[in-house]
């Protein structure tokens, strides 16, 4: 299994873009990437982070400290004439779903924090 940590961006209500991160994982013979969709929700992607055609879910973080899962459902794209019905997740899938959101979060969390996060954890205070 591999586990690859890369930048992204993602746009704020301002208009600003955020510089981010996105994580693929490849296990077996599959691979799976996150990546964020807005500030506090990030998708998971049965593939590369560009085939967003092939989303399972959005993982939400909420104030509580819980997170939602909204799984995707079939898309009616009209300017293709046609639908597009997401991929169904394996069980492994959604365990390491689970994990890259416990582990790195969910939205738009920023690379300074996710590697603080790291160092903060290997040298407590």
């Amino acid at each position: 299994m591999s586990v690859d940590p890369g930048r992204q961006g993602v746009s704020t209500e301002s208009g600003a873009v955020r510089r981010t991160y996105r994580i693929v994982v490849e296990y077996r013979s599959r691979t799976v990437s996150f990546g964020p969709k807005d500030l506090t929700t990030c998708r998971f992607i049965g593939g590369r982070p560009q085939e967003i055609d092939k989303q399972f879910c959005s993982l939400t973080a909420y104030p509580d400290g819980s997170v939602g899962i909204e799984w995707a459902l079939p898309v009616r794209i009209a300017v293709l004439k046609r639908t597009v019905i997401p991929p169904e997740p394996t069980g492994d899938d959604v365990l390491i779903a689970c994990g890259v959101a416990a582990a790195f979060g969910t939205g738009s969390l920023s690379l300074t924090s996710i590697v603080m996060g790291l160092v903060s954890s290997v040298f407590p205070t």
